[in-house]
């Protein structure tokens, strides 16, 4: 008979997004979390009363999307940020969590990366971020890190040109001419 069973599991990861009046964006931070391309983790959105919908909009979502790795915890009173991350942080025991403002997305392989970094055996983390790129509501590039330049190879690093959406990065529809950022 032949063993089908993994030699080990990976780590669950949690995701934490908080939520305060960003009804137009929430959702993009949630399927961006749905993206990810590591799919051992759960997510918590915390709605910190959120005066917009907020709250009923993303109940709404997670009945439409269905997956029990989604829940929403809604706050009655007003906390702040720090506090809707501290509820998200208290109601999991994953034993590594990412946080996600809710007007950020996340590009697909972000958990990937990051839990990478964490269980390295050679030179591993205890905390790591990420890099931000800024876009308009057309998903143009604004504003990022160092980019590869697409004259100079792909092993070397320059300043991507802003003018046009950036290969690779999702032309996320944010709603809003506003500057959001993808990590």
């Amino acid at each position: 008979m032949e063993d089908t069973s993994r030699p080990f599991e990976l780590p669950r990861v949690a995701v934490v997004i908080t939520c305060f009046n960003y009804r137009p964006y929430v959702e993009q931070a949630i399927r961006s979390v749905l993206a990810q391309t590591y799919r051992n983790w759960e997510c918590v959105i915390v709605d910190d009363a959120s005066t917009d919908g907020s709250a009923d909009q993303v109940r709404q979502l997670l009945r439409d999307i269905d997956d029990p790795r989604l829940r929403l915890m809604a706050r009655t009173e007003n906390g702040g940020q720090i506090a809707g991350f501290r509820d998200g942080f208290a109601a999991t025991d994953a034993p590594f969590v990412a946080f996600l403002d809710s007007d950020d997305v996340w590009l697909p392989d972000f958990l990937l990366a990051h839990l990478s970094a964490h269980l390295n055996t050679t030179h591993s983390a205890a905390l790591s971020s990420s890099d931000v790129f800024l876009v308009d509501g057309g998903g143009t590039l604004l504003a990022a890190p160092s980019l590869p330049c697409a004259n100079r190879g792909p092993d070397r690093i320059g300043v991507a040109s802003p003018s046009r959406p950036v290969a690779g990065l999702p032309a996320w529809r944010l709603g809003s001419p506003m500057h959001r950022s993808i990590r």
